[in-house]
């Protein structure tokens, strides 16, 4: 919720009196005051868009807590916010997102393998290691699939 903060900070001349009171109140830094605290201030600072757009990239790499404390509060910032959220699959990420909107995509073995072949032909060192031994691009191909599992 900082980060966010902080976002729509930079398009401001002037810092809010409100978040400069809370500033001062925690010791010159926003970092100990409370999230709700840093919520308002969102919530207030978006009230001023039309629309406002989020994208909050790779949720599952949050811990559990975290990631419910957010989410709460992402409920709550109004009509005009509209919010992408990316994640991989994760039973209770999927529990915690039951009202919003749902696209799954997964990556195909064929467009993993362009992806690899567009890499080593960039790839100065890559592609002199597979010009000498030729079996080597098929390795990694095997390996990055097997990784991959369709994320």
């Amino acid at each position: 919720m900082g980060s966010i903060l902080s976002q729509l900070l930079q398009e401001r001349d002037v810092i809010p009196d409100t978040l400069q009171q809370i500033y001062e109140m925690n010791g010159g830094t926003t970092v100990a005051a409370p999230s709700s605290a840093i919520c308002e201030q969102i919530i207030s600072l978006l009230r001023t868009y039309d629309n406002a757009y989020l994208v909050l990239d790779a949720l599952d790499e949050c811990n559990d807590e975290t990631r419910w404390g957010l989410l709460e509060h992402l409920r709550s910032l109004g009509p005009n916010v509209h919010i992408l959220i990316t994640s991989r699959f994760h039973s209770t990420i999927d529990e915690e997102l039951v009202d919003f909107s749902r696209l799954e995509i997964s990556a195909h073995n064929s467009d993993i393998e362009l992806f690899i072949d567009d890499q080593i032909q960039r790839n100065k060192n890559l592609r002199k290691m597979v010009e000498k031994q030729p079996a080597l691009r098929l390795d990694i191909k095997q390996g990055v699939l097997k990784t991959a599992q369709g994320m």
